[in-house]
């Protein structure tokens, strides 16, 4: 019996159970969860019905910055979004993504940028962030910015993760930004994926596979 065992359990496929994936927050200007507010006061967002940029994308999110502030800001309008009780920090893993759109009319310059920054625990310390300066974008084309890594086991305040504070950032640098639309942006999304778990149909085998060891024995 025990040397058949071994050929048996390499005919059975080693998946995994399905990974558990939570949406924190996601916006397409039409529908979303703990979707983004309208900015802060060197930014504002408006939903602009009927797609600007031709390109399909429906409504879409339109940044005005305002001029004579660099920071403009914007964030999900449940401010902190809780990490789920389900999550394991240290081994699952988080991805944001946004789509980008600069028209060849932008108010932004080549040095300003576009980011987006995730705030572990709300602490600005340790955070994980992606920037990408204007002239790296190709006018009046839809991009994706992404975000992705390890859920931390701190937050920057050092205890231990509970939640984070997404924000979509315009630097202005220098702060020279005329009015009008800087950028389209859509599809925004913040999820959380844990890792796969062994298939219980593995856990099965193994186990049967040491009763039948020990009864050899």
């Amino acid at each position: 019996m025990k040397k058949f065992l071994i050929p048996v359990l390499l005919l059975v496929p080693f998946t995994g159970a399905h990974a558990a994936s939570f949406i924190l927050s996601n916006d397409t200007f039409g529908t979303g969860t703990n979707p983004l507010n309208a900015g802060n006061a060197n930014v504002t967002l408006t939903t602009t019905a009927g797609d600007p940029t031709s390109s399909g994308h429906g409504n879409v999110g339109s940044a005005d910055i305002a001029p004579g502030g660099r920071w403009g800001e914007v964030r999900a309008q449940v401010n902190s979004l809780a990490i789920p009780a389900e999550s394991a920090p240290g081994t699952d893993t988080f991805t944001a993504t946004l789509d980008v759109y600069i028209p060849s009319t932008t108010t932004y310059a080549a040095t300003d940028r576009l980011g987006v920054i995730l705030r572990w625990n709300g602490s600005n310390a340790n955070n994980n962030q992606v920037f990408r300066t204007w002239d790296s974008f190709a006018p009046d084309t839809w991009e994706t910015i992404t975000l992705t890594g390890t859920l931390p086991v701190n937050g920057g305040d050092g205890q231990p993760l509970t939640s984070v504070v997404p924000i979509i950032s315009f630097d202005d640098n220098p702060a020279d930004a005329a009015s009008g639309v800087a950028a389209h942006i859509d599809n925004w999304s913040l999820s959380v994926t844990g890792v796969p778990e062994p298939g219980t149909g593995i856990l099965g085998l193994l186990s049967a596979a040491l009763f039948l060891g020990r009864r050899r024995r």
